[in-house]
């Protein structure tokens, strides 16, 4: 299925739903009369199942639509409608989701099904459910800053997610939402967000914060100093609300239950007490799903644990290999787009690899023996956590590596602290909180769960400032990296000595780090930066404000930790020479004069004297003479660009080359425009 759901997404042009639904109509059939009429052959029956699942998977994207987008907003726009969600921040802003009832020059049926607005004006105190009044400036969700990078315009897609900005006036309330009038979700969003301010106002430092993160799932009122010491040293699994939590939470609850009606002698003996406080942690596991925002971890989370539950309520074995492919083919079948999503990708990474080393060290004498002593009971709970650790770290690590360009060299470290203090004492106490709540007494439970947090926090920051803590990489290929995917769930499923074909495939994925070349000009599609990749390695950025966002993504996309600024260019090079008004960019490999100019006095001078010409300014036909020009109106149209300037010649990709003629393309010239909104 996730074939046939990524042969979607890697095609230049958006294919027809009749294909989808053709192709697995096709191979349905093809499958029933292979099974009718042709023997009973295990390789045919294989390659027929194969066939139909990657047919399905494909019919399924296919299907998969959501939008529309707003395009082409230059004005504020009058907005009135009903809050959907809100993230709260670390600052004093917070970003809100809205479903617009009413927006100025707009038809109704033109209006997106949701916008998002960052709001850092005063203003009246809003919930999910409320109708309110804003006047917003608003764009439609960007495309990719680097040529196959990070595509926002996409996730925004399938999340209904039409167009994004900052309000320009207070948030004004219109009406507030009555529990009674609301449904189900819009309650329950309501409910968290009032939770979250409640939660907040009894804490004062950062651990508290992470109380109140853990117990909500509102990861944004972290500041980012937090956000980045977690995520350098391998810690960031434990912010997300996934399968560690949601287990803990269920486990938790199982154990205490169990435990309380051991303690009812008459009941115990009459009634099935397992299955009775399974069925509890159930409960309780879906509650904290609710509560936590019911991300796609946590959604994967739940139903993980929740059929582990269902298991034990059955006398059934609980986690196999097959649970894991029960629950991905659910999720993947009613959303495929959450294959492209890095969340999806790390979870069931880490799910795959701990159930197959589980499963293989099942019946060892070390794991059933229960007359060890308190030291050994002791020291295989550690290699337990330190095995999950490196397990779970190196799976997940090069997925991290390959989306964010890092990886934490001491994660183990790190983790051998962080998980057992979030096992035993943090999450235990994070129950404690939820139970308190009724008599008003969280306060006790979110103390004790600081405690945890500060030894979280100083085990995250000690570890970050490590000589070398953090391995930067340069972008990996995609090709490389589906073959190193392909070579992991193979290493996983197999046995015996052909599941080391598996790891020879993630060598082979790995070396495409080392193969891979970066480009040597970026310009971004807002004409505003570009960057110039010197013979040593490092990046030349033309600004340091304009286009910050540009410059760290290319930073990352180029494994690089900072970047030299051209007005801090002491000294012109026979590589680079540049003015006030451009650069004359001359590579050491390739026999190729690039010029880059960012005013209009430059035009003339430096056409004449350059191959490839790369303008901030329009040019219109000012500049014939060069081989290949690129200028304002090109940028805007294409997106950002990647230049690679050889002896064999120029080689160019842009990001809406990549991006492709999509739904969700954001370049004016790859729009479908049946499925956008336009503005007047």
């Amino acid at each position: 299925m996730a074939v046939g759901i990524g042969t979607y997404f890697s095609l230049p042009g958006e294919p027809s739903r009749s294909i989808g639904y053709g192709s697995f109509a096709a191979s349905l059939l093809t499958t029933v009369a292979g099974r009718v009429f042709l023997p009973a052959n295990p390789i045919v029956r294989t390659v027929l199942g194969v066939a139909l699942f990657i047919s399905l998977g494909f019919a399924a994207a296919t299907h998969d639509v959501a939008g529309p987008v707003l395009n082409d907003i230059r004005r504020p726009v009058e907005v009135t409608g009903s809050v959907v969600s809100i993230e709260p921040s670390a600052g004093t802003h917070y970003r809100m989701t809205i479903s617009p009832t009413k927006m100025s020059r707009l038809a109704p049926d033109r209006y997106p099904k949701t916008i998002r607005v960052t709001v850092r004006t005063k203003g009246d105190i809003v919930y999910p459910g409320d109708l309110v009044s804003l006047v917003a400036r608003l764009q439609a969700p960007s495309g990719p800053v680097i040529p196959g990078g990070f595509d926002f315009a996409q996730r925004a897609w399938f999340s209904s997610l039409g167009a994004i900005g900052y309000a320009i006036s207070p948030v004004t309330l219109v009406n507030a939402g009555h529990p009674k009038e609301l449904d189900f979700a819009e309650n329950v969003a309501r409910s968290r967000v009032q939770l979250i301010h409640h939660l907040s106002k009894q804490v004062d430092s950062e651990a508290g914060l992470m109380a109140v993160a853990l117990m909500t799932g509102a990861r944004s009122i972290l500041t980012e100093e937090t956000r980045d010491d977690m995520r350098a040293v391998g810690l960031a699994h434990l912010l997300a609300i996934s399968g560690l939590h949601i287990g803990l939470v269920a486990g938790s609850v199982l154990l205490l239950f169990r435990g309380l009606f051991a303690l009812i002698p008459g009941f115990a003996v009459r009634y099935p007490v397992k299955k009775i406080a399974a069925a509890l942690a159930l409960v309780a596991a879906f509650f904290y799903l609710l509560l936590s925002g019911a991300t796609i971890p946590t959604q994967r989370a739940f139903a993980m644990t929740g059929i582990f539950l269902l298991t034990i309520m059955l006398d059934r074995l609980a986690i196999t290999m097959r649970l894991v492919a029960v629950v991905a083919t659910v999720l993947l079948l009613f959303s495929p787009h959450m294959l492209m999503n890095v969340s999806f990708q790390m979870s069931f990474a880490a799910v795959v690899s701990l159930v197959a080393f589980y499963e293989t060290m099942r019946g060892k004498n070390f794991l059933v023996n229960r007359r060890r002593s308190v030291l050994r009971s002791t020291g295989v709970y550690l290699g337990g956590v330190a095995a999950t650790s490196l397990i779970a770290g190196f799976s997940t690590g090069f997925i991290a590596a390959y989306h964010f360009n890092m990886f934490a060299n001491y994660g183990l470290v790190a983790n051998m602290v962080a998980v057992p203090v979030m096992s035993l004492w943090v999450m235990p106490m994070a129950i404690l909180t939820f139970a308190l709540m009724p008599f008003s007494l969280e306060s006790l439970g979110l103390t004790a769960m600081t405690w945890g947090n500060e030894a979280i926090l100083w085990s995250a920051a000690s570890v970050h400032d490590w000589s070398a803590s953090v391995l930067l990489l340069p972008a990996l290929p995609m090709e490389a990296f589906v073959v190193a995917t392909i070579g992991s769930v193979w290493w996983c499923l197999w046995r015996g000595r052909i599941r080391h074909v598996g790891a020879l495939l993630v060598g082979i994925g790995c070396l495409g780090w080392f193969m891979a070349s970066s480009p040597d000009i970026l310009v971004d599609g807002d004409a505003k930066v570009f960057g110039v990749r010197m013979s040593d390695g490092s990046l030349v950025l033309s600004s340091r404000q304009a286009g910050r966002r540009a410059g760290n993504t290319w930073l990352e996309h180029l494994g690089l930790e900072e970047a030299r600024r051209i007005n801090e260019f002491d000294e012109n090079t026979s590589a680079l020479t540049c003015d006030s008004v451009g650069c004359i960019f001359r590579p050491e490999s390739a026999a190729m004069t690039a010029a880059i100019i960012n005013s209009e006095i430059a035009i003339a001078e430096d056409c004449g004297r350059a191959d490839v010409v790369i303008s901030l300014v329009p040019l219109g036909w000012q500049c014939q003479q060069a081989t290949y020009t690129v200028d304002r109106f090109d940028l805007r149209r294409e997106g950002a660009h990647a230049l690679w300037l050889t002896d064999e010649g120029l080689y160019i990709k842009t990001a809406a080359q990549i991006q492709g003629r999509r739904l969700w393309s954001s370049f004016p010239g790859n729009r479908l425009t049946d499925h956008s909104v336009l503005s007047d």
